[in-house]
């Protein structure tokens, strides 16, 4: 008898992104799909033979953290896998990659966000056959791939309807509480398995605010993001944070409405980067929008919003001397706040402090898409640095979700003559075991980085090698190009150092 399930392994650097997909086939084996596998990194899948050699469709992510994913599919399709079926998948910002993936060996691409009955049909059109051809009656063949399965799925039901009974008074309760499910939910009844009923749409649907930490995300067809910029010590982060805003602005045919947010509430400087007669400044502060943030809508946002004229870019007002204040600004307003710009904004900038244990850095970090940690090549830095990455690892086992995955570190104000090597920042920093930091790009030290900024002047209209830096930063956070077309973009150098050659690995 035929082989009725696909075979499918999932490479991504999101556990969230693979778990949610082994929760929607584990639940739903009527879609005939059995995920053999899973993987973060290109080195645990090159590892996995036993999984990779049985998998009829691939889905691997373009970038992961420790190789390209075209590398990857290059590889099994070479050496271990040439006959399955490989879908690379991509996000807006590797979105240019697509020809390349397909150039060494994709057979399809999906790009991030994607409807998932239209990745359920592609692997199924990949793997040469119609869902029709799944028996659900049938369980002959795959009983041996799936009794593992089975088992957590009962155990998870078990959990749903409270039936973990120890004596007969919690059984007699359970049986209320069933009854009481079913009450309020009549479509349980018509299905052996409730929880088989939930449409695959919904299973896999965008994140709201009611369903996860980070919340849900604004109905716009441009790309909508939330970045943090962090330093745990002064890097120049807020000149960066306030360049890359205006590189964004300038450069992406998306034309993005951009918000900058700054929370490091004791130390505020977002406002002394640009120039004052710039500004139109706001009549209310962040700490009235903490005041109203069960009522914020978008007029009260108006009233605290500031903004620069010459590039539209706006600014939420964070006064510098309102030291009273701070106690106005607690977790769950921040949470709230961040998740009304997210909709209300194409591109949400937020600039924190250094301090892990405050909630004005943690939130941001924890609910950003991107976070960007600033650094330099200073041995108090790099210690810092270093302590900073180590408190974030605890921060993460606290909450139980992973921060570092998408957190990528910049060297900034980088001088070859007066600073640490690269190496031994690279060395100082990222030789964490079971760990791999992005260090895409490293940013030199500007000449007149003092004068461009009393002037509060943007580095990246002057023409050199920091403002060709600090552009890529800013097509890494949000792309320039739409449709991937970058046939426009500057011809840049190509780094030879150990942190420009990831960059240049990462354009290629």
């Amino acid at each position: 008898m035929a082989k009725k399930f696909i075979n499918l392994y999932i490479v991504d650097n999101s556990e969230q992104f693979s778990g949610k997909l082994e929760e929607i086939f584990f639940e739903r084996r009527d879609l005939g799909i059995n995920v053999i596998g899973t993987a973060i990194k290109y080195r645990a899948c090159s590892e996995d033979i036993a999984n990779t050699r049985k998998a009829d469709v691939f889905l691997i992510s373009a970038s992961l953290p420790d190789r390209m994913g075209i590398e990857l599919v290059t590889y099994l399709k070479k050496n271990i896998n040439p006959e399955a079926k490989y879908i690379i998948t991509v996000t807006s910002n590797t979105r240019n990659l697509v020809d390349q993936a397909m150039s060494a060996g994709a057979d399809a691409f999906l790009q991030k966000p994607f409807n998932s009955q239209a990745m359920v049909d592609l692997i199924y059109e990949l793997a040469g056959k119609e869902i029709s051809e799944v028996d659900n009656d049938e369980e002959d063949d795959d009983e041996e791939n799936y009794q593992e399965y089975e088992a957590e799925i009962e155990e998870e039901e078990e959990d749903v309807f409270e039936v973990e009974a120890e004596d007969d008074e919690e059984e007699d309760d359970e049986e209320e509480d069933i009854e009481e499910l079913f009450r309020q939910n009549p479509d349980f009844l018509n299905s052996e398995k409730p929880r088989k009923k939930r449409e695959l749409v919904e299973m896999f649907s965008s994140v709201t605010p009611e369903k996860s930490f980070a919340g849900g995300v604004a109905d716009s067809n441009k790309p909508n993001k939330v970045i943090t910029f962090t330093s745990p010590k002064s890097s120049g982060k807020t000149t960066v944070l306030v360049n890359v805003a205006a590189a964004v602005k300038r450069s992406s045919e998306y034309d993005p409405k951009i918000v900058i947010v700054d929370l490091n509430v004791v130390y505020p400087s977002v406002q002394f980067a640009l120039h004052h007669d710039d500004l139109t400044m706001a009549k209310k502060s962040i700490y009235d929008l903490m005041d109203d943030i069960y009522e914020l809508d978008k007029d009260i946002l108006k009233e605290a919003t500031i903004i620069h004229e010459p590039t539209g870019i706006h600014i939420i007002n964070t006064p510098f001397q309102s030291i009273r204040d701070f106690t106005r600004v607690t977790k769950e307003k921040i949470k709230k706040l961040i998740l009304f710009l997210r909709e209300e904004y194409d591109l949400v900038l937020i600039d924190t402090s250094g301090n892990i244990r405050d909630d004005t850095t943690t939130i941001p970090l924890a609910m950003s898409d991107t976070n960007v940690l600033l650094f330099q090549s200073d041995f108090t830095s790099l210690v810092y640095t270093r302590k900073f990455v180590e408190m974030i690892q605890l921060f993460e086992e606290s909450i139980e979700q992973r921060i570092l995955d998408k957190t990528m570190m910049v060297l900034n104000r980088y001088n070859e003559v007066d600073n640490l090597s690269i190496e031994k920042a690279r060395n100082t920093i990222l030789n964490f075991e079971d760990l791999e930091l992005n260090v895409p790009l490293y940013i030199p030290e500007e000449p007149d980085m003092t004068i461009y900024g009393n002037k509060a002047q943007f580095i990246v209209d002057k023409v050199g090698l920091t403002s060709e830096r600090l552009n890529e930063l800013a097509a890494m956070i949000y792309p320039f190009y739409t449709n991937g077309d970058i046939s426009r973009r500057p011809v840049t150098r190509e780094s030879k150092s150990l942190f420009g050659s990831l960059l240049n690995r990462f354009k290629k």
